[in-house]
């Protein structure tokens, strides 16, 4: 047997025992939906995300509101809020890392795969 076809039969098995990773996707998801995943820090959330932003267009030390928002589960499983300043209309954006708790992990991997359950 040459060389190369041994190397071919040695790519093809481990190719045949590697599953396949499927990659997470950004999703965009409703406040219920954070309340979903986050239980009791909702309110914590709500709090300080969509109440309290930096607009780097208003005056300095402005902190507002943000509004026209969509919110964003991302492949980290970390919440991202785009929307615009409640002043100005600028665009503005908040990025938590909600991803690195293993249980809000966890529940944010549950309802990725209720919402896949569902496209079936």
């Amino acid at each position: 047997m040459s060389t190369i076809k041994f190397y071919k039969k040695i790519d093809d098995f481990i190719i045949s025992c590697v599953k396949p990773v499927k990659s997470k996707i950004d999703i965009e998801i409703s406040e219920k939906d954070v309340q979903i995943i986050l239980e009791n820090s909702y309110t914590i959330f709500r709090s300080i995300t969509l109440s309290s932003i930096y607009c780097t267009n208003c005056d300095k030390g402005y902190t507002g509101s943000t509004i026209g928002y969509k919110i964003i589960l991302n492949n980290l499983n970390d919440v991202v809020i785009r929307g615009v300043c409640s002043k100005c209309r600028h665009k503005v954006g908040r990025y938590i890392e909600f991803g690195e708790d293993p249980i809000i992990s966890k529940r944010a991997d549950s309802f990725r795969d209720t919402l896949e359950g569902n496209k079936i």
